[in-house]
């Protein structure tokens, strides 16, 4: 499995905006990927919240997220303690290459089959999950009263998709 660390700029607020760009790219494209965080699970104290200037944000490192991050100091620190076969990109001039790392990383690694359960009839994938449900590049969370917010267009679609599962005999 490879590894990689993405070094975010010195700059605060560059930092502060390559983290929040890298993490709305994990959240959109890939929500089922657990990120070091005290709101995420399992619960860390010492959460991604923390990176800034200098520091890095990992992939495929750390033992219980897939997505943690390493302070400056153990980036320059002679005794490599997270590995040699890491592969690292610096944000600020790496970004798009960074990306394509974090697409390679999240499809080796995901934990269920990529493809659609079903198409609705334009021909948009859609595909259900234990806690959100995603329509073409929509993802939409399934929690009590989640649906009360959404456009009567994708609810409507939400409620379709009800209605064929069940049809269906699935649950």
């Amino acid at each position: 499995m490879k590894s990689y660390t993405f070094t975010l700029p010195k700059n605060k607020k560059s930092a502060k905006t390559y983290k929040e760009s890298l993490m709305d790219r994990v959240i959109n494209a890939y929500p089922w990927m657990t990120v070091e965080s005290k709101i995420d699970y399992p619960y860390s104290a010492y959460g991604i919240e923390l990176a800034g200037p200098g520091d890095a944000i990992t992939l495929g490192l750390s033992k219980t997220h897939n997505i943690s991050w390493l302070p400056e100091a153990c980036l320059s620190c002679p005794f490599t303690c997270y590995g040699n076969n890491v592969i690292n990109f610096d944000l600020e001039t790496e970004f798009f290459k960074a990306i394509s790392a974090l697409d390679e990383y999240a499809k080796e690694n995901c934990p269920f089959n990529m493809d659609y359960d079903f198409k609705d009839e334009f021909g948009t994938p859609i595909k259900i999950f234990d806690n959100f449900i995603q329509i073409g590049y929509d993802v939409i969370p399934i929690a009590t009263g989640s649906l009360n917010h959404l456009k009567p267009k994708t609810k409507k679609t939400i409620i379709d998709i009800t209605i064929n599962i069940k049809k269906r005999g699935l649950f």
